[in-house]
């Protein structure tokens, strides 16, 4: 993963200072997102000879030697920069800054303006003490273009100055001359001539659904291409090693499987597991055991064998839904495919940790400032790519998070079921033929992607209910059981 920055002020402004200060802030942070180079230049253009423009790029190197960046080109004087499938630059010659995210918002992109003080930044991330209302996500899917020579004129208007050209659908595209999106709109016919639920059977095990043919084949074409978008995203960076982050869950145990099939049988894949120390949870499990602390038996602190002290509570305290089910994942993988070395990495986060990190982690969150959005961790692991499984929920209907975190950890999240090829497939298919809401939670909900799993002999996966991250490692009301996930922070 890497960086991208720009920074245009006027060069008598009396804010000029505090423009260099968003720099060096953004800087020191986009540095942290690609930690094997740093470059910068100052640019200063007979367009707007009144204004200053700074690029930065930070590049993560995963594919061959550095590319250095920003990129110059020698003829043109254009300066590109790129973050994965996020981009921005300069056509110096037309005194035109382009920049946008890439259409499915997969990579963090933000942006500030302020007319009055003729400031704009641009950067992959927040930095230190930056407020809420300071950063703005550079909206898609649009591809975005700052008029430099307007910016010159002291007299200008926000529209005037940026235009917007919006990604379009295929039919549409042609039409307007817009760039086009490469995957069809999202199909939302369901068919209704079965929908009386009191005639479905009652299913126990998902080996007890009977898939029609066109199920059928939709199963074999979902396993095509996903299977062709993990290809990609974990053999094309040799050297750097994969993980995935992982819960034991239907989305992340399909792309493990999946990964396992693609990748070099003698490399191992991390599966990095999280848990948090919630104090609420801790102290609320110690008061109601000493309800029954008159009951238990001094020598052995049991009843009926089950130990109820204090220590034993504390040393559960890991033992949170996602460790639980995380193993069960684990061992599944093991069994299904023991010719795998599957190395297993707890993360254990102490509530001490959380306090220490975060206001570091709120600023990297910046403008999402939400007890939903504080689910993130640091870890220790020796790969370079991180597999997630983020993109299924909204898909197969189930629920986006950004990549800010993770890469200020100098690591690429990579979102197989967010691939171009896959989108279009699943917009392609009937709701009804992704799933099944009459099922029930756990079996209608995402029920291709469960028949996958099944296929990929997954059979205790295919079943795993819904859960949100944050209840799944107990993020989730560590101080206040009256938290929501709309609070703020």
């Amino acid at each position: 993963m890497c960086g991208i920055q720009i920074t245009i002020f006027k060069k008598d402004s009396p804010f000029k200072e505090e423009s260099i200060d968003v720099w060096n802030k953004a800087y020191s942070f986009n540095s942290k997102r690609g930690p094997d180079h740093s470059g910068y230049m100052s640019i200063n253009s007979d367009i707007i000879p009144d204004f200053e423009i700074l690029i930065g790029a930070h590049v993560l190197n995963l594919r061959g030697p550095n590319t250095i960046q920003p990129l110059v080109d020698e003829n043109s004087g254009d300066v590109f920069c790129w973050n994965g499938e996020v981009f921005g630059g300069l056509e110096k010659r037309e005194g035109l800054v382009w920049y946008a995210r890439d259409f499915l918002g997969r990579r963090s992109l933000l942006q500030h303006f302020d007319l009055e003080k003729n400031i704009f930044h641009l950067s992959s991330t927040g930095f230190e003490g930056n407020s809420s209302e300071f950063w703005k996500e550079v909206e898609t899917p649009y591809i975005h273009c700052i008029n430099l020579k307007i910016l010159n004129s002291n007299n200008y208007e926000l529209d005037a100055l940026i235009s917007s050209h919006k990604w379009l659908h295929k039919d549409e595209g042609l039409l307007n001359n817009n760039p086009s999106l490469p995957f069809q709109r999202t199909n939302v016919k369901v068919d209704l001539s079965d929908s009386d639920k009191s005639q479905l059977p009652n299913y126990a095990q998902i080996s007890e659904y009977e898939p029609t043919e066109t199920t059928k084949s939709n199963i074999d074409k979902l396993h095509r291409v996903l299977m062709e978008s993990v290809k990609i995203r974990v053999n094309s960076s040799p050297g750097a090693g994969i993980s995935v982050l992982f819960s034991g869950g239907l989305d992340c145990m399909v792309l493990a499987a999946l990964a396992h099939t693609t990748y070099p049988i003698d490399e191992p894949i991390e599966l990095i597991n999280v848990s948090f120390e919630n104090p609420r949870i801790l102290k609320d499990s110690i008061k109601k055991n000493k309800i029954k602390t008159k009951k238990v038996n001094s020598s052995t602190n049991s009843i009926d064998g089950t130990d109820f002290s204090q220590e034993s509570i504390r040393s559960k305290k890991y033992k949170v839904p996602d460790r639980v089910t995380g193993l069960m994942g684990l061992n599944e993988l093991r069994k299904v495919y023991p010719e795998r070395t599957w190395n297993w990495i707890e993360v254990n986060v102490e509530y001490d940790q959380v306090l220490k990190h975060k206001s570091h982690i709120i600023d990297l969150l910046g403008p999402n400032y939400t007890v939903m959005d504080l689910e993130i961790f640091d870890f220790k692991s020796k790969s370079k790519v991180l597999i997630l499984g983020m993109g299924a929920d909204e898909q197969f209907g189930g629920y986006r998070r950004d990549d800010r975190i993770i890469s200020d950890h100098g690591k690429e999240a990579r979102f197989p079921f967010l691939d171009e090829q896959v989108v279009d497939f699943l917009n392609g298919l009937q709701v009804d033929e992704k799933m099944d809401m009459r099922l029930g939670k756990g079996f209608g909900d995402k029920l291709l992607l469960r028949l996958l799993a099944y296929k990929l002999g997954l059979v205790c996966a295919s079943m795993q209910p819904k859960r949100a991250i944050q209840f799944g490692a107990r993020t989730a009301k560590m101080e206040s059981s009256k938290d929501k996930g709309a609070t703020s922070l």
